[in-house]
């Protein structure tokens, strides 16, 4: 018995709203329009932005993939050189080159990676950015091996993995027209 005068007082208090309605829908018709319109406006705007961002990561990635084999031979060679000058050092001065090469190659990993990320869409040349990230993160602890002139470091375990990574790096490279 409770329940009917609850009942019949959440009706009067419905049909008061529903009495209201009709007038801030007809009142807000005008405004709901620009509203929505000027969210279209707003839309179209961030699509033609994002549009505008895409191109310009596309121009990017081309470009990086364009300049990524020539590159990679120049960081190559560069690791190479400094090796060999490490090696030549005298020992007193060996431990200090070794450990610059070693933050250098580790820099270059951390490049390569950062690669990887624009270059995700090509996955030939993401593999191939990923290698060289590898082969330096592998290049970087190498070269801590060799800090002190230790002969373990032309039997250190990762020059075999340096050298799968460059052979993979250097056969997709052969296939890539050179940049010109």
């Amino acid at each position: 018995m409770r329940k009917m005068p609850i009942l019949a007082a959440g009706m009067v208090l419905l049909s008061g709203c529903a009495q209201m309605a009709p007038k801030t829908e007809n009142a807000g018709s005008a405004g709901a329009a620009v509203t929505a319109a000027e969210r279209a406006r707003m839309a179209t705007e961030k699509a033609e932005e994002a549009e505008r961002r895409l191109e310009t990561i596309n121009v990017r990635r081309e470009a990086t993939e364009r300049r990524f084999c020539p590159g990679w031979r120049k960081s190559l060679l560069l690791a190479r050189r400094d090796a060999v000058g490490c090696a030549r050092t005298r020992p007193v001065e060996q431990q200090t080159c070794w450990q610059a090469v070693s933050g250098w190659a580790t820099e270059e990993s951390r490049y390569y990676s950062a690669l990887h990320g624009l270059l995700a869409e090509n996955p030939p040349y993401a593999k191939a950015s990923s290698s060289a990230a590898r082969f330096f993160a592998l290049a970087g602890k190498w070269a801590l091996v060799c800090e002190n002139g230790s002969p373990g470091c032309v039997a250190a375990p990762q020059r075999n993995g340096m050298h799968q990574q460059r052979q993979a790096i250097s056969a997709f490279c052969a296939g890539v027209a050179p940049e010109g």
